[in-house]
């Protein structure tokens, strides 16, 4: 092929997606030089192969249709999202999404010279202005996981081009350690929606009268700008700040988690910002006997109802991660969202970040368990070990089993040596990594010497922090309207209270009767699901009820009251998917059954909780 016939190609390509792509992606192409180690050759079925280190990545014959069998037999059905590392000449693509109308595809090419190369070598406009077709180009790996855990929430898949897999190596390992870290946190978050969805979904119910009352974070983004924050998490180093923290406290926004809360007033410092974001009863109790009335608590609308009862203080929400909660919130106005790694820590270092502190500085993060230590000394889980302990299961037995239990490793410290660890917490490490490649301005450190090294968060040390200068009266100041019940964002949300209500109320009654209708084509999509499996046991025509089942399908789609009922359906659907992954044959209609039925539960539980909006039971109950 000549080179106009090369670039006329090429510019026809990039004309087919080019309003997607970044300008410096752009005049990098504007080059297609592969080099060498690359060469486009015809073929015997009159489209190109691809030619790289010596070796056919695709076929010499029949590229496409060696690509189509691959495919076909490599890929499970149940995939709904495909990563495709190394894009090639797109064969592996064009197939996939042919085989799969359902599916979408994530090209992750590092290398703009070899993709340009493939830009020119035949005309790929119909593949390239697919919509779902997604490129990843000359990108980090924590960039490519974001735009997954943003954008794709199914399993993905991940398929490697055989030929070039000495091609950019050491990019594609470390996408596999970023692709394992999502995976482990989808995982855990997966696991702990199917144990406390319905907890949260009930505490939400509690809460509505604390969505229309309270202002969000959103008002105080950079209100405290300049200042350092000294977050205390729970961990046991913790012990080793306690001592100096009222001196620390003369320079540093002091913001605390729910678990240190107890530790830091014991210290003679009360918090400036309290963060509470756990749905269970038994977080709470880190609270307990401890006056809230002295910080401002900052919190999430799921969190456990009896917090709320006990505050009289300043409260600001964050906004809801779950569907029923950022509906109810949009009836009120935007709370402002803070990170969720899953942890406290990670939503307190969030919200630091968000009132403009800078640096962002540590006490307590370890992530692991130096001297076998779980928490810091006198924290309330420690107290009910020792209280719960027996002669014949003393406090020792009960904190080795909580460590081994959770199958321990060890992992480097911030010391250079080893302290131990295991899964659950290493992904908070994961989030802290990906976060500080997120937000490079956010300059973090740590004063754990044993905690597990992170990644872009410093070692430091007390004595180094207590060179900074006092600025106490400037951080008060700062604060102070954010305190006031007079003026500013507590006032507004109490001013607009009233219509907030009725709005709530209006809104409710709404998604009540949608709720009503997702319930009524659930179940007639029941009712459609056995006829249909009816007719495949008898022979009889499946047209009839398969085009029955598309139009409940379509129904469905139409109600926006489908998000908040499908929160408690992602473990159904995972584990369907799951059983069709595993090769169970002729579990299309029983999977299209219990997808239904799934659907009608959720929606009936929805209901029945806002019916208690309308009717709440009494304080003692709630409580």
């Amino acid at each position: 092929m000549n080179n106009n016939a090369r670039k006329s190609i090429f510019e026809t390509n990039v004309r087919s997606f080019a309003a997607a792509l970044p300008m410096d992606v752009r005049t990098a192409l504007a080059s297609f030089d592969a080099g060498p180690d690359c060469s486009i050759e015809p073929t015997a079925a009159g489209i190109p192969t691809l030619r790289a280190f010596g070796r056919f990545v695709y076929s010499r014959h029949d590229p496409l249709g060696e690509a189509h069998r691959l495919v076909s037999k490599e890929i499970p059905r149940s995939t709904e999202t495909c990563l495709f590392q190394n894009f090639g000449l797109g064969y592996h693509v064009e197939a996939f999404l042919h085989l799969f109308p359902q599916g979408r595809a994530v090209v992750v090419e590092p290398d703009l010279e070899w993709f340009a190369e493939a830009l020119a070598a035949r005309d790929m406009s119909e593949l390239l202005s697919d919509e779902r077709l997604v490129f990843v180009l000359a990108s980090e790996p924590e960039a490519v996981v974001q735009i997954l855990d943003d954008s794709f929430h199914a399993a993905v898949h991940v398929v490697r081009l055989r030929g070039l897999e000495d091609k950019n190596r050491e990019y594609f390992e470390r996408l596999d350690a970023e692709l394992q870290a999502l995976a482990s946190r989808r995982s855990i978050n997966l696991n702990t929606l199917a144990r406390f969805g319905k907890l949260w979904v009930r505490n939400l119910i509690h809460n509505v009268d604390v969505v229309a009352r309270s202002p969000g974070i959103r008002g105080l983004a950079r209100r405290l700008a300049g200042f350092p924050a000294l977050i205390l998490a729970a961990g046991p180093s913790l012990d080793e700040v306690l001592p100096y923290l009222r001196a620390l406290r003369e320079r540093f926004v002091v913001v605390s988690v729910d678990t240190s809360y107890r530790a830091a007033l014991a210290a003679g410092v009360v918090p400036d910002f309290l963060l509470v974001v756990d749905p269970q009863y038994w977080n709470s109790r880190h609270l307990d006997g401890q006056p809230l009335d002295g910080t401002i608590l900052v919190s999430e609308s799921s969190t456990y109802p009896g917090v709320f009862h006990r505050a009289s203080g300043p409260l600001y929400l964050c906004g809801s991660l779950f569907p029923l909660g950022s509906f109810l919130e949009r009836q009120v106005d935007e709370k402002g969202r803070l990170g969720a790694g899953g942890s406290v820590s990670t939503t307190a270092w969030d919200f630091a970040r968000v009132l403009g502190c800078g640096p962002l500085v540590f006490a307590g993060l370890d992530l692991g368990f130096p001297g076998s230590s779980t928490h810091f000394r006198g924290g309330f889980f420690e107290e009910r070990v020792h209280q719960l302990a027996r002669r014949t299961s003393p406090a020792e037995s009960m904190s080795f089993h909580a460590l081994r239990d959770a199958s321990p490793y060890y992992e480097t410290n911030n010391m250079g040596g080893a302290t131990l660890t295991d899964h659950r917490l290493i992904v908070y490490k994961w989030w802290f990594e990906n976060q500080m490649k997120i937000h490079p301005e956010a300059k973090t450190w740590s004063l754990s010497k044993q905690g597990i090294r992170i990644a872009g968060i410093d070692l430091r040390s007390v004595d180094e922090l207590m060179q900074l200068p006092p600025v106490r009266p400037a951080i008060d100041k700062a604060i102070g309207p954010m305190r006031s019940f007079h003026a500013g964002p507590l006032a507004e949300a109490q001013a607009s209270y009233p219509e907030t209500t009725r709005r709530l109320s209006r809104a409710v009654a709404d998604l009540k009767h949608e709720l009503s209708q997702l319930i009524s084509a659930g179940s007639a999509g029941i009712d459609a699901s056995r006829d249909l499996e009816e007719a495949v046991a008898r022979g009889r025509p499946l047209e009839p009820s398969l085009e029955r089942l598309k139009t409940i399908d379509r129904e469905i789609t139409a109600l926006s009251s489908r998000d908040v009922a499908g929160f408690l359906m992602f473990k159904a659907a995972h584990e369907i998917l799951e059983r069709s992954a595993c090769g169970e044959e002729n579990l299309a209609v029983r999977n299209s059954r219990d997808l239904y039925a799934t659907l009608v539960e959720s929606a009936g539980f929805h209901i029945a909780q806002l019916d208690r909006i309308l009717a709440p039971e009494p304080a003692s109950e709630r409580d």
